[in-house]
């Protein structure tokens, strides 16, 4: 079972749920919705999307293609021997 963190807006999730209950600025407010738009829209090959939610949409990409040669790198880094 994870751990909820206050922090992470997941897809579905509305800014005040994901805060606990509490309401940031319209500013906090717009940058989560956009975030979790983002998210939302990864399995999307032509998503429509505003220009922060496709800048948040290219970042989720490259953090999960970086973790993707991570893992790959820790798999072929360790010797196979008994």
């Amino acid at each position: 079972m994870a751990l909820f963190d206050p922090w992470t807006v997941h897809p579905g999730c509305s800014c005040s749920e994901a805060m606990g209950g509490l309401s940031g600025t319209k500013s906090d407010d717009f940058i989560n919705a956009a975030k979790a738009r983002a998210e939302a829209a990864i399995q999307d090959n032509q998503p429509k999307l505003t220009k922060l939610e496709k800048a948040f949409r290219h970042a989720a990409l490259r953090r999960r293609a970086q973790d993707a040669r991570r893992a790959a790198d820790d798999h072929r880094a360790k010797p196979n021997t008994p």
